[in-house]
């Protein structure tokens, strides 16, 4: 909820940043996909827990500063907004990737008793390693069943 508020907050004050309000969507616009791109390739090299915390203290520092700064020096205060809004961008791309994770839904939890298990098969890298798996849960299921019906004789 905070990290939303102070993302629409930075968005929605456009207008105190500059004269030229299409040319701060551009920016805003080109940070936040350069950000939300590259939250992948860092969350594979820092982890969630570090880009997380570290794009949301970067965020909030560059607030902070842009407070600071005063209404004259207009180039400063706009990379401080686009520093922050990048930021907020990479932060909330990694809680929308870890949301799932995180926070299971109820329609989740019933899919769950329909999926087959996959606890120590290896992750299919092709259709044809995912078909052969499909074959061979199908076949286990199968003896399972003839041993269950010769064992209840």
């Amino acid at each position: 909820f905070s990290l939303l508020i102070s993302y629409y907050g930075l968005v929605f004050d456009l207008q105190s940043l500059g004269r030229d309000i299409f040319l701060l969507q551009a920016l805003f616009g080109a940070v936040d996909f350069l950000g939300r791109a590259t939250t992948a390739l860092l969350l594979s090299f820092l982890g969630r827990r570090t880009i997380q915390a570290g794009s949301q203290a970067m965020a909030g520092l560059a607030i902070l500063a842009n407070m600071l700064v005063p209404q004259d020096l207009q180039t400063l205060r706009v990379v401080f907004a686009v520093l922050g809004k990048g930021c907020f961008g990479i932060s909330l791309t990694c809680l929308t990737i870890y949301k799932a994770e995180l926070f299971p839904t109820p329609v989740r939890l019933v899919v769950l008793f329909f999926l087959p298990e996959t606890q120590g098969l290896p992750l299919p890298d092709t259709i044809q390693d995912l078909e052969s798996q499909k074959s061979t849960a199908a076949q286990g299921n199968r003896q399972e069943a003839v041993t269950v019906e010769s064992t209840s004789l």
